[in-house]
């Protein structure tokens, strides 16, 4: 069964049912929106507990400085301050340029989800980042960043700042929303684009061409929807933010991939009062 793109109609009407959602919540209807406060993750309805009497002296003055009156700025921060997000110890000593870099993709992932009827702090609430000093991770030569979903840590390396602008620090944010949200985002997203049961049938795990971002994510639905995520969230304030690697394919769609993204989202908040894998307070 080969497969068959957006079509032109298909598109306009995603299109349209993203832009006319939040109208129909203002006046009555349910829309994909949900209505009152955007939601919260019901797996993470309180704020997770941590040691919040860390020692500052790992990290340089400048990076203390940061943590202690910059970082939690724009809201970022729950009850118990960056602890809630950081982790600092005798190999984590993080440079005030990567916490501002981590500081920023958290506001700009909150920022999108909220256009989507999603809380992220409390979605991601209990996930922290932990620096690793390298260009690759320790057993792990082939990657510079980790989503470890057991120990809800994100593993950072130098690359992980570096390369393409720190794009990985936004496809590692889309593991840990796929994962709260059990693994809706990565299910709607194939099915969404056409990569669905019948598609993988003939063509195994290979990603329909025009939606995914490089070639070693292509042969994964969870880590070209991760990448999926990451465009999501990079492009909506600067569409020249769009990740173009080595083995990007020329006919990439950076706009139909946001769109199924932001589609895949919406019907996963809409669908809390059936599932309630999402919450509203």
């Amino acid at each position: 069964m080969a497969h068959q793109r957006f079509s032109p109609r298909v598109f306009s009407l995603l299109l349209a049912l993203v832009v006319l959602s939040p109208l129909l919540n203002r006046v009555g209807g349910r829309g994909l929106f949900v209505s009152g406060p955007a939601p919260i993750s019901h797996a993470a309805e309180a704020e997770t507990a941590v040691d919040t009497a860390v020692s500052l002296d790992f990290l340089p003055v400048d990076s203390q400085d940061y943590l202690e009156n910059e970082f939690c700025q724009d809201s970022l921060c729950p009850p118990g301050g960056w602890q809630q997000w950081i982790i600092v110890d005798a190999e984590s000593a993080w440079t005030a340029v990567q916490l501002t870099a981590v500081h920023h993709a958290l506001v700009e992932t909150f920022a999108a989800l909220a256009e989507v009827g999603i809380n992220g702090r409390h979605l991601l609430a209990g996930y922290r980042f932990r620096y690793q000093p390298g260009d690759r991770l320790n057993g792990r030569q082939e990657s510079i960043a980790l989503a470890r979903h057991e120990v809800q840590e994100i593993i950072l390396t130098d690359s992980a700042f570096t390369v393409q602008a720190g794009f990985s620090i936004y496809h590692e944010l889309g593991h840990a929303v796929d994962n709260r949200l059990q693994r809706q985002l990565t299910v709607g997203f194939i099915d969404l684009i056409g990569g669905g049961e019948d598609y993988r049938r003939e063509n195994g795990y290979l990603i329909p061409d025009g939606y995914w971002v490089r070639t070693q994510t292509r042969h994964s639905p969870y880590e070209a929807t991760a990448d999926a995520f990451g465009v999501w969230v990079t492009i909506r304030t600067s569409p020249a933010a769009a990740p173009i690697f080595h083995t990007t394919p020329p006919d990439i769609s950076y706009r139909a991939i946001s769109l199924a993204v932001e589609t895949t989202l919406r019907q996963a908040a809409a669908i809390q009062e059936t599932e309630r894998v999402i919450s509203g307070k």
